[in-house]
């Protein structure tokens, strides 16, 4: 018989006299980082009272790209990219787990969406590159990647949350949602949120509620229920933090379901555990060895082969061989990027 873990049961509802504050809104968004922003800010421009709800106490953002096909960015370079292909190779690279339809939404609608946001960047004023170092392989590879300097995300970011302010959006920062509001199965009719001063409020929504709250990797449960045991006791150091599925669990405790294990585990620069050992996944090209001083891939490939190659090891642990030269012998290489080797920080570590 299936048993609940703890993070799936419901916690008691918030009792009515605790709720300080009750609000309207058309539309409540869930999460400041660059979903939940763009979220906000497209809201706003179709007319809608919206309120963005972020646990921290401004927006959260990470990494540095944002893919699209057929940008106006890419069609004043000469970029043609056969959209039906990136599609494929999408769906050959999720191993088919993916849903297509949703795939073929985000290659039909992406290149409208980067024109939004290449005109917003340059009435603000801030450049917008492609990025350089996407390079031919022994597989498919697209140039797809647009990038808003100087910061990167953080300035699309603040781009969209400056956007979204002179529009009107209610930003609600360190007021984390804390439930969401349904009546038997009818539809989410809002959200409860709690402030910094731990106080709750209520919003009713008249349109939607958007769950924009990003990953579950600060939730070690959570983590160890769907990659770390799902994957046979082989699974990676997660970036913690303000990230513990939030929306995840609101939605579970509404009547949603989540995608059967293993969940993808959606790493960078970090590392793989198994009991014994961790290696920097992004390390390519240096030689790769196993527990047997074995060479056992191509190191000259992309991170996700990479780490499927690395978890086939015995007891998924590699070891990446370099010498003294390593600094003058990387940038011949012309790999993709990521050869620094600096050391990576860990937030937190499964045994």
């Amino acid at each position: 018989m299936y048993s609940k873990d703890s993070f799936e049961a419901c916690p008691p509802p918030i009792p009515p006299i605790s709720i300080k504050e009750t609000a309207v809104a058309d539309v409540v968004v869930v999460g400041a980082g660059i979903a939940g922003l763009t979220a906000a800010l497209s809201a706003a421009e179709a007319g809608a009272k919206t309120i963005l709800l972020e646990k921290g106490p401004t927006y959260n953002v990470r990494g540095l790209h944002n893919a699209a096909i057929a940008s106006r960015l890419q069609k004043e370079a000469g970029i043609e990219i056969d959209r039906d292909q990136v599609i494929s190779t999408i769906m050959e690279f999720g191993a088919y787990r993916s849903d297509q339809r949703l795939v073929r939404l985000w290659a039909d609608n992406c290149d409208k969406v980067m024109d939004w946001l290449l005109d917003m960047a340059e009435k603000a004023k801030v450049q917008v590159v492609l990025d350089p170092s996407t390079k031919p392989w022994y597989f498919p590879n697209y140039p797809v990647i647009h990038v808003f300097m100087p910061k990167r995300q953080e300035t699309l970011a603040e781009m969209l949350q400056s956007n979204g302010r002179e529009l009107g959006v209610d930003f609600r920062f360190e007021t984390p949602a804390i439930r969401l509001i349904r009546e038997g199965k009818g539809r989410v009719a809002g959200v409860i949120a709690q402030t910094k001063q731990g106080d709750y409020a209520k919003i009713n929504v008249n349109k939607a509620v958007v769950l924009c709250s990003g990953d579950y990797g600060g939730d070690r449960q959570m983590v160890d229920k769907y990659c770390w045991k799902a994957l046979g006791g082989l699974s990676c150091a997660y970036e913690g933090g303000l990230n513990t599925g939030d929306g995840h669990k609101m939605g579970l405790w509404i009547g949603a379901t989540i995608d059967d294990a293993p969940h993808c585990p959606l790493i960078f620069d970090f590392a793989a555990w198994s009991k014994g050992g961790l290696f920097n996944l992004a390390r390519q090209p240096w030689l790769y060895v196993d527990l047997n001083g074995e060479r056992f891939m191509n190191e000259d490939l992309p991170w996700g082969y990479e780490c499927a190659q690395v978890m086939q090891q015995p007891g998924g642990v590699a070891w990446s061989v370099w010498d003294a030269k390593y600094d003058e012998e990387w940038p011949k290489m012309k790999s993709q990027c990521c050869k620094n080797m600096g050391p990576p920080t860990y937030l937190w570590i499964m045994t």
